[in-house]
């Protein structure tokens, strides 16, 4: 415990071994002490939201209280249990969540639905160094009971590394539903709301992050749009001005897209050091002739690209 960077870690994990190393050494003696480390913890881990996780446990008991917490250390596990059913009573077994933006976390969520029909359209809007990805304006969409735009998430260091090949496409920009301009990853920097609306059945938010791009205009806007209580429309208008080639990701899971509007043939790979298959798919749109920006559509994460050049910005 008094070798400093040696327990140097993502938090919380240097709070809970110097926890642990204490209870070893001197529980239930030092219990005070032990306290005096996790409290802050817990703290910080619910300054944002309040969460606790009476609801959690009892999902995770079989909907139920018996046994909870499972804690040898519990002074007093029946009024844990007793603790959890009132709040399960007054609050009801669902949390009660709606949409939200985080400004601060560069995060927002547009939600709608209910149960298994309900739906969820979220955003990230900043670019972060360290454990972040080049992943500024991403969007992502839950509805169904399934992640239809699903992120890589955490990379594969199990190839090499940090550095591998492979960990370091999971970074990169294009392999999240965002635009990329020049084939260019994004720079560190934060975006901001310009608009906001949370209604009954129609909900939007709009996002700006030039310096994401270091151009003059990369703002992204989102709509959610109730059609029943179970399916809603998602609108989504992409805004960029800045380098000279766009090309707006959006990945999938396995499966078989179908669209409208759209013609797509073969082409070839988007390159940039991507990952990307040898024969994606293109369709050549613009106006004159000229390309203006690409929609890059890929399912079973990049196991098939399908690409059309649009003949308006995005």
């Amino acid at each position: 415990m008094g070798q400093g960077d040696n327990l140097m870690c993502n938090f919380p994990q240097t709070d809970i071994a110097v926890a642990l190393m204490k209870m070893v050494l001197g529980w239930p003696d030092n219990r005070d002490e032990v306290f005096a480390v996790l409290d802050p913890v817990i703290e910080q881990a619910t300054a944002a939201d309040g969460i606790t996780r009476e609801k959690g446990l009892n999902r995770a008991n079989d909907n139920s209280t018996d046994g909870l917490p499972y804690d040898i250390f519990a002074d007093d596990p029946a009024a844990i249990q007793q603790g959890v059913a009132e709040v399960i009573a007054r609050e009801g077994m669902v949390s009660k969540v709606g949409s939200v933006n985080k400004q601060q976390w560069h995060l927002a969520i547009l939600r709608s639905g209910q149960g298994v029909d309900a739906r969820a359209a979220w955003i990230s809007y900043d670019r972060r160094l360290g454990h972040g990805h080049s992943d500024g304006m991403n969007l992502g969409l839950f509805a169904k009971g399934l992640d239809l735009m699903p992120d890589f998430g955490y990379p594969p260091v199990q190839y090499g590394g940090w550095n591998s090949s492979q960990a370091t496409w999971y970074k990169m920009s294009a392999a999240h539903n965002t635009v990329v301009v020049d084939g260019q990853n994004q720079s560190e920097a934060d975006g901001t709301t310009t608009l906001w609306a949370d209604g009954e059945q129609f909900r939007a938010i709009r996002l700006s992050g030039p310096d994401l791009i270091r151009g003059q205009q990369f703002e992204r806007t989102v709509a959610m749009i109730d059609v029943s209580d179970r399916d809603d429309y998602l609108v989504d208008i992409f805004r960029v001005v800045g380098g000279t080639d766009h090309a707006k990701f959006m990945h999938s899971h396995f499966g078989r897209i179908t669209t409208q509007g759209l013609s797509l043939t073969p082409a070839d790979a988007y390159g940039y050091d991507t990952q990307m298959p040898t024969s994606p798919w293109i369709s050549h749109l613009g106006q004159d002739g000229a390309l203006i920006g690409r929609l890059m559509i890929a399912t079973s994460l990049l196991h098939r690209v399908q690409t059309s050049i649009c003949g308006t910005p995005i």
